[in-house]
């Protein structure tokens, strides 16, 4: 499967993962369920909470206007996050 570039200008901070419920700390205006997305980061953050760089993730649910769960397809299950704190980004990417 074939990915254009991240879109420009759409994304969301995440700032906070949760082992307890997969759930990640970002508003989620800028994200559907379903759409595929990356994580980059800004200056010198890290990607945190078990994510992989580079790697193509799919919004599982929106639980509400600041918490998500992503999995690696779509319809699959939450994918497994640790604990984490900082700064990433979650940007929507076309397909």
């Amino acid at each position: 499967m074939s990915y254009q570039p991240l879109l420009l200008g759409r994304g969301t901070a995440v700032t906070r993962t949760y082992s307890a419920t997969d759930y990640l700390e970002g508003e989620t205006a800028d994200i559907a369920v379903n759409q595929p997305v990356k994580f980059t980061v800004v200056g010198n953050n890290l990607l945190f909470g078990g994510v992989i760089a580079n790697t193509v993730y799919y919004v599982k649910e929106i639980i509400d206007a600041n918490n998500f769960t992503i999995s690696t397809t779509v319809g699959g299950p939450r994918y497994q996050l640790q604990n984490g704190q900082g700064f990433m980004l979650v940007r929507p990417i076309e397909k």
